[in-house]
């Protein structure tokens, strides 16, 4: 299978001198390096540098993890003519994306940590679960959908649907590669606390709600979208959705994980919500995610007096 696998220069010399940390190796690619700068050519300088980044970086064999991943994925990747692997500046905006860029032609950008490429486990498990993200869009059998209905509640709940539908299609991606023998058992552990974190609307029932998505066959992308939307209903909770949730005052979703100590929020917190709803008060309450929402915007030393002497 011959593939159309690029890599950002940028991102290997990034990747390289972290790998050669790992191995306490990096002393002969300084050394290589050291005697490529006295060269009066600059050009010639940059040539012999690139050549010793080269070098090494077949040494390292950084390139594999992402041949591999590839070459596993098979048929199911077969719709992909160019692969595009760049660097990424944060964690958040690590992962792959399709376009067509190119016509008819699908490109798929996958955007790494130079740190993750430089671990080669972790970079083979990296570039698993990507393209086997790739593989879930590519498969007209999971009715795919690129874009959400507009939430008719405004941009921070469609933004916590989208992130909501990420772990829960993660996990279940994560699932299918543990069942395989291609990511460690471990990575349940890892996989149920991020689902934990992003759907505490669930408590007690989290973990049986958990292990149907990760240990279950994989669900139309339809039942993520439902599942992110309204965790309680789609999971099968009804009765216990209707009796105790109510709308949040803030972000509009339907919860019944509200903050219990609302009135007891620091001063700085309470302004920074005012702010954004001059029309809220403490007696409205607000969800829980939202209240750590507002502490993480506020996270400065805090000072004055708490919201129930403040909406008083």
């Amino acid at each position: 299978m011959k593939l159309n696998l690029e890599f950002d220069p940028l991102l290997l010399e990034q990747a390289v001198p972290l790998a050669l940390n790992r191995m306490v190796q990096n002393r002969p690619l300084q050394q290589e390096r050291a005697r490529a700068n006295p060269v009066r050519d600059p050009k010639r300088s940059d040539r012999s540098i690139r050549g010793a980044q080269s070098r090494w970086l077949a040494k390292l064999s950084l390139l594999d993890c992402a041949r591999r991943a590839i070459l596993e994925g098979g048929k199911s990747l077969s719709g992909v003519s160019r692969w595009l692997i760049t660097g990424a500046s944060s964690e958040r905006l690590c992962g792959a994306e399709m376009t067509a860029a190119e016509g008819t032609r699908r490109v798929v950008i996958v955007r790494v940590l130079p740190a993750t490429l430089a671990d080669g486990a972790l970079a083979l498990s990296f570039f698993r679960c990507e393209l086997l993200t790739i593989a879930d869009i590519l498969d007209p059998a999971f009715e795919y959908q690129p874009r959400l209905t507009a939430s008719s509640l405004g941009p921070l709940e469609t933004r916590r649907i989208q992130d909501r539908i990420s772990v829960l299609w993660r996990c279940s991606v994560q699932g299918r590669l543990v069942r395989e023998g291609k990511l460690p058992a471990e990575q349940r552990n890892q996989s149920l606390a991020q689902f934990r974190i992003l759907l505490p609307s669930l408590e007690d029932r989290t973990q049986e709600c958990f292990e149907r998505i990760f240990a279950g066959p994989r669900p139309l992308h339809s039942v993520f979208v439902a599942l992110a939307t309204e965790p309680e209903v789609a999971f099968g909770l009804q009765r216990r959705s209707m009796l105790r949730r109510r709308r949040c005052p803030l972000c509009g979703f339907h919860t019944a994980d509200f903050e219990p100590g609302v009135r007891d929020l620091p001063y700085l917190v309470c302004r920074a919500i005012y702010l954004d709803f001059p029309g809220w008060k403490a007696e409205m309450g607000l969800c829980r995610l939202c209240a750590n929402l507002y502490r993480s915007l506020s996270s400065r030393p805090t000072h004055g007096v708490p919201c129930s002497a403040s909406s008083a």
